[in-house]
């Protein structure tokens, strides 16, 4: 016998963790004192992408998924010191959060398949790119 479970019944849990990391994200990034790097602070950042990454592979919206792996991947160069960040640095990833927002709001209005949702996903990726760049 198997078992079938829906899972869709968890997305509204799924979706608020998700605003809230992501508010916790910002909150951190806009703390932050550039002069005097908190690793405390980076790694608290580092495991809010963590989270939506892997609340987003679960559900099997794995573009957002794809997106906070590419995203914990440069947090993690910062935690460990590979990457400075700089304020420009700083700025793209509040502009990648922003537009995370946008992705996460969409999918949770089951709009994840539509043209406005594709040009988040890819405005996304492409201040992702710069942050890989920089």
């Amino acid at each position: 016998m198997t078992i079938t479970i829906d899972m869709s019944q968890f997305h509204g849990v799924f979706f608020e963790e998700c605003f809230e990391c992501l508010d916790a994200m910002e909150s951190g990034l806009n703390a932050l004192d550039l002069e005097k790097i908190d690793l405390d602070q980076v790694n608290s950042i580092y495991r809010g992408a963590h989270t939506i990454k892997g609340g987003s592979a679960t559900f099997g919206f794995n573009a957002a998924a794809e997106y906070a792996h590419t995203l914990e991947k440069q947090l993690n160069d910062m935690r460990n010191g590979a990457t400075t960040i700089t304020p420009p640095i700083r700025d793209i990833l509040l502009n990648v959060i922003n537009s995370f927002r946008i992705v996460i709001t969409d999918l949770q209005n089951k709009q994840d398949s539509n043209d406005d949702t594709t040009k988040h996903q890819d405005d996304l990726q492409a201040e992702l790119d710069k942050l890989t760049q920089a």
